[in-house]
């Protein structure tokens, strides 16, 4: 089993609970997705995000990709693993399924 932390950036996550709880993954909040390209402190702080997760043995995953252009950016600061209406809507288990097997 592996723990998620969901929205990191948003409410009441911190770069504390990296270390208080065991955490093998950050899901970096949409939030900080959409404004990648018109904010450089955004676009720092995930990217500081995506360097620090291999180090901590953490994957980093951005959560609401709509864009190529947002995409590419993830890319480039080293974040490979994402999910957004770019991907798919949201869609039923079975759907999943489907979609996946219609991969090979």
């Amino acid at each position: 089993m592996r723990i998620a932390l969901d929205d990191f950036g948003t409410g009441h996550s911190s770069l504390t609970h990296l270390r208080e709880y065991p955490v093998d993954i950050i899901k970096v909040d949409c939030s900080f997705v959409q404004r990648l390209s018109d904010d450089k402190s955004i676009y720092a702080i995930v990217e500081g995000l995506a360097k620090l997760g291999p180090l901590l043995s953490m994957d980093i995953v951005a959560e609401g990709i709509e864009t190529e252009m947002q995409l590419q950016l993830l890319r480039d600061m080293g974040c490979h693993i994402g999910q957004g209406y770019l991907f798919s809507p949201p869609v039923c288990a079975q759907q999943a399924e489907m979609q996946l097997l219609n991969l090979h």
